[in-house]
């Protein structure tokens, strides 16, 4: 995320994982908040975590990239 992004305590969050190839974007709140190129990034699973506080994840899906 962006060093400034501070998400306020509280409130429901929207992320946003966009993955093809080694490519991913990452939108939090439909703001586009990181873009990366990592090689290793083909094919694989996914996860959640987080470092402090109480988070909970509701209507989580995975869905295939339509070109």
């Amino acid at each position: 995320m962006k060093p400034t992004a501070a998400l306020p305590t509280g409130e429901w969050h929207t992320f946003r994982a966009e993955v093809q190839g080694s490519s991913l974007k990452l939108y939090v709140n439909g703001e586009l908040m990181l873009t990366a190129v990592d090689p290793d990034l083909r094919h694989g699973a996914f996860g959640l975590m987080h470092t402090e506080g109480d988070v909970r994840y509701d209507d989580v899906t995975v869905n295939p990239h339509t070109r």
